[in-house]
């Protein structure tokens, strides 16, 4: 699994990222995540907080620039049970739509 992401930071932002395999989905063997801007390593340390279902974000505080961003990770995914049959009234809340973002 792996992403490259490069933007053009015109002036100071955040960025809240959920680019990396969440901690459900099996073992991670290997993790790479790399941060960049105007190709050196930026000043402010990225940050990762765990959200609902195992998701993961990383958070960028990153300044004017040229921003590049790369993951890549090897895993062992874990054996998911497989979705019910739908009905034909679809029920869906707030927390299953977060889920279905990671």
């Amino acid at each position: 699994m792996a992403c490259y992401l490069e933007f053009e930071v015109t002036t100071p932002a955040v960025l809240a990222l959920q680019v990396a395999v969440a901690s459900t989905a099996g073992d991670t063997l290997d993790e790479r995540l790399g941060v960049t801007l105007n190709g050196a390593e930026p000043f402010n340390p990225v940050s990762e907080m765990a959200t609902d279902r195992g998701g993961r974000t990383h958070v960028i505080h990153a300044d004017p620039g040229r921003l590049a961003i790369s993951y890549e990770a090897s895993v062992r995914l874990t054996q998911v049970p497989l979705a019910p049959n739908a009905t034909e009234e679809v029920v869906i809340d707030a927390e299953a739509i977060t889920a279905l973002r990671q």
